[in-house]
């Protein structure tokens, strides 16, 4: 699956995620992201976010 824009996805999982009532949402891994989170998890809109590893070499982002 191909994303037009990576950041507005993630965004989009979290909003989606939240409005459905869910405590942990994913998302695949990249830095940027990443980083991205760690910036809401900072500034208290989010608990934590961390990166996983699967076992086919692909990482996601676990946002609680």
């Amino acid at each position: 699956m191909s994303f037009q824009d990576p950041i507005s996805d993630c965004l989009t999982r979290i909003r989606n995620g939240l409005m459905r009532g869910k405590v942990e949402v994913s998302a695949p891994y990249s830095k940027v992201k990443h980083d991205l989170v760690n910036v809401l998890v900072n500034e208290g809109y989010l608990k934590s976010c961390k990166k996983v590893e699967e076992d086919n070499n692909k990482a996601s982002i676990n946002i609680t």
